[in-house]
């Protein structure tokens, strides 16, 4: 006969597998563990029902170059978990439009509208303006029909209106973003739910920190020049695009290439960034007009 185990004795293996995964804990795991647990920001994030800690950084680089207007339309790249679209979304109002970015799949949060793709994809590139030229469309139609009724049936003007409305929509499709802000970090390995969008291998590049400090700079930087690429392709001229990147030999030559995009560039470590991290982010103004990602990358 089969004798099953009895409940307490489940009970108890599993209490010792807990407690030797426990003991199997490196110091950094406890140390990341007990910092967490004391953080300020984590816990005033808990308390205000915000996504993360990192609303708080995005929250101060407002507060230092106001960013963000009611009405603006704003690309969130590696949104998740949405820290980051919470504040946008609350910035620019019911009048404004968010769109968060992610390789993985992940809720929005009200308010916000998400997209699971690949920056280093031209289709997701495309995939943004057709985002924006159908807000653009619905939100032209909307105001003709508050202003003008529509005959039933075709009629000439109503024709006249739909091309005039296609042809300066098709106009703000090109460049229709005015923030284009990057945050991004890859959390963990996903294996599966890829986003139809995705057409290479972003897991070699989009990869979260080591602990290797010249590594995470590289990874970095290269992260900051994938959401460069996308800011030249969809930022209207005056845009402003932030970026964070962690500090090394490299971030000077990546502010080489912001400054022949944008009129003004700074750096800021908001006060949420921890002391003792080489996180830093670079904020810019004033997208500069004919922009050739060929001469910028040179």
């Amino acid at each position: 006969m089969i004798q099953h185990p009895s409940v307490s004795l489940i009970r108890r293996q599993f209490a010792r597998f807990v407690s030797l995964k426990a003991k199997g804990k490196s110091s950094s795991s406890r140390k990341w563990l007990d910092r967490q647990s004391s953080d300020p920001f984590t816990k005033e994030a808990h308390g205000r029902a915000l996504k993360s800690r990192a609303a708080f950084k995005l929250l101060q680089i407002h507060e230092k170059f106001n960013i963000f207007r009611p009405g603006q339309n704003v690309v969130d790249l590696g949104f998740a978990p949405g820290a980051w679209s919470q504040v946008a979304a609350d910035k620019v109002t019911s009048r404004g439009n968010i769109l968060g970015i992610d390789i993985l799949a992940c809720e929005p949060p009200k308010g916000v509208s998400s997209m699971q793709a690949n920056i280093l994809s031209k289709t997701t590139h495309e995939m943004i303006k057709n985002h924006f030229y159908q807000l653009n469309m619905d939100k032209d139609l909307r105001k003709l029909q508050e202003t003008e009724p529509i005959a039933d049936g075709p009629s000439y003007f109503q024709a006249e209106v739909d091309d005039n409305l296609e042809i300066s929509n098709k106009q703000k499709q090109q460049f229709p973003v005015d923030v284009v802000m990057s945050d991004m970090c890859e959390p963990f390995f996903q294996s599966s739910g890829f986003g139809s969008a995705i057409t290479n291998r972003p897991f070699h590049r989009m990869a979260n920190t080591t602990g290797m400090a010249f590594k995470d700079h590289l990874l970095s930087i290269d992260l900051c020049d994938a959401a460069l690429i996308l800011a030249i392709d969809i930022l209207k001229v005056n845009g402003t695009f932030v970026c964070k990147f962690f500090q090394g030999k490299e971030d000077k030559l990546l502010e080489a290439r912001l400054k022949k995009c944008f009129k003004v560039v700074q750096r800021y470590k908001p006060p949420a960034s921890r002391k003792e991290s080489k996180e830093n982010y670079f904020i810019c103004f004033q997208k500069l007009p004919n922009l050739d990602k060929i001469q910028v990358f040179s």
